[in-house]
């Protein structure tokens, strides 16, 4: 049997918004203009895929390689969360890698409490 070689993200409107903006962020901060040409190609690579993520409704695909970054994406951006207390980015966190194991969570938890 072939291995699958996409993994699906389902999640509503506040989360894939969430999604879309921590792969965003995490491709500029971790590979900047003027990188390696690897570093260039992973930063093409998240930036559309965080396009896709904001741009599609309910149900996202991803190639299982893309899996590590996104989950790298998602720990770097709860980490350097400033605007939210820690213990609601680590809820937001620990959900949004629940989404990535194709787990279902309550949305509400995206919805941010400023401190």
């Amino acid at each position: 049997m072939a291995a699958k070689k996409t993994f699906c993200i389902r999640a509503g409107a506040a989360t894939r918004a969430v999604l879309a903006d921590a792969i965003a962020q995490y491709a500029s901060a971790a590979y900047p203009p003027g990188c390696s040409d690897c570093g260039q190609m992973a930063r093409e690579i998240l930036m559309t895929t965080a396009k896709t993520v904001a741009g599609t409704d309910d149900e996202v695909t991803i190639s299982t390689r893309q899996r590590s970054l996104v989950r790298q994406s998602v720990q770097w951006y709860f980490d350097n969360l400033a605007e939210v207390d820690e213990a609601q980015c680590s809820r937001m966190a620990e959900a949004m890698l629940q989404i990535l194991k194709g787990n279902t969570v309550d949305e509400t938890v995206f919805h941010r409490t400023h401190t």
